[in-house]
């Protein structure tokens, strides 16, 4: 997976040049092909992949990626996205009070940042959501065999 999320990588600094010394580059990486194979059913892949890596007889056209390589790129766009929204939250919405009491002097500040990754599919992978959904495994529930 290492290698997986290194090739994404090079893809993010390939798209923004400024995102090489990010600090945070690593954990969002991270967190979206976290969110990816959540999203596609692929997170049961990982191990299969990690053995096949480790055994000797099984040929590299053989593997079984949890990420198929077309993904990459996409999955890049959307950290790039990802640092984006993170800048404009950061210049125009954090910090901003949304509720005051009066009496009881009590004020809240937003916090978009915290909770964007605990938001709706929709919301972290935005427009590319729509390619994502052609890479989805069916999640099997149960299997029975007709008598």
């Amino acid at each position: 997976m290492e290698e997986i999320k290194a090739t994404i990588k090079e893809y993010v600094i390939q798209i923004l040049p400024a995102l090489e010394d990010e600090t945070n580059i690593d954990f969002i990486i991270d967190t979206v092909v976290d969110r990816f194979l959540i999203f596609t059913n692929r997170y049961q892949l990982i191990t299969q992949y990690e053995e096949d890596l480790e055994d000797a007889n099984v040929d590299e056209d053989e593997y079984v990626l949890p990420i198929p390589v077309e993904c990459e790129r996409i999955l890049a766009q959307v950290v790039v996205q990802t640092f984006r929204t993170f800048d404009l939250q950061n210049t125009a919405t954090t910090g901003a009070v949304t509720r005051v009491k009066d009496y009881g002097q009590e004020v809240t500040y937003s916090e978009k940042i915290q909770d964007y990754f605990t938001g709706s599919d929709s919301r972290v992978f935005g427009s590319s959501m729509e390619l994502l959904e052609n890479f989805r495994i069916p999640n099997v529930v149960e299997n029975r065999s007709l008598l």
